[in-house]
């Protein structure tokens, strides 16, 4: 699952404005206006190197426009309807929505269950005699370390993983279950991994079937690749000096 700094910044740079464009009526100009200011500035100070805002209303598209370069480096400019970024842990919201759906399909009977009833790739540890649960997986309380499966970012990986392959990327666990939350990219990808236990799909398959396809989410995917997708942006650090640094697709 590929995250993009880019994003991040630009998702920020957008929550900390919008008080001031909720002051005013929003429309394709008003909107056009505060974006051009904001995402100029934004360029000018190399806070980012390319971006696209889309705003809805009432389920029509009233403004869409790119910012900036898809490539910075080749000066690709982006085009807001082909340029695609990587959305890093918003496929979690992907994943739970997945597993929401195996329970109401009934193949999921509660998020009390324990995940070893589901998972056949690995059996997770008893803490103090007691199961880690699906519910404490999703809610980011099992009491993992924080790790990644990165299965993209610097190798071919044969995907789906093997069982031996699954065991091998479960971290310690750290803290007591049930506790305090603390955020684990491990837990979402075992899900992840349930989910495929499940069905007997890859997950994204599962993604692509059962949310993109409904949605009619005709660009985005799960890619698990080390190559990027099709009309990928190609994500960019920059340091204080100006320099920018093209980064790893991971």
């Amino acid at each position: 699952m590929k995250i993009s700094i880019r994003f991040i910044i630009v998702l920020v740079l957008i929550i900390a404005a919008y008080p001031a464009i909720a002051q005013v009526d929003i429309n394709s100009d008003t909107v056009k206006a505060w974006a051009d200011d904001l995402f100029s500035q934004s360029l000018d100070e190399k806070r980012l190197s390319g971006a696209v805002l889309t705003v809805v209303r009432d389920s029509d598209v009233i403004f869409s426009r790119g910012y900036g370069y898809a490539d910075y480096a080749a000066k690709t400019e982006i085009d807001p309807v082909k340029t695609r970024f990587m959305i890093g842990s918003i496929t979690k919201t992907f994943t739970a929505t997945s597993l929401a759906q195996l329970m109401d399909r009934g193949l999921v009977d509660s998020l009390d269950d324990p995940a070893n009833k589901y998972v056949k790739r690995d059996t997770l540890p008893q803490v103090d005699g007691k199961d880690i649960t699906l519910k404490e997986l999703i809610t980011h309380t099992a009491g993992f370390g924080n790790i990644t499966f990165h299965l993209s970012n610097d190798k071919k990986v044969a995907y789906p993983l093997s069982a031996e392959e699954v065991a091998a990327r479960r971290p310690p666990i750290v803290r007591k279950p049930g506790g305090r939350s603390v955020y684990s990219n491990y837990s979402t990808a075992l899900i992840g991994v349930i989910i495929e236990d499940i069905t007997g799909q890859t997950l994204k398959d599962y993604f692509q079937e059962n949310i993109f396809t409904p949605l009619e989410m005709s660009n985005t995917e799960l890619n698990m690749s080390i190559y990027p997708s099709e009309n990928q942006a190609a994500p960019y650090v920059f340091y204080p000096s100006g320099d920018a640094e093209a980064q790893v697709y991971y």
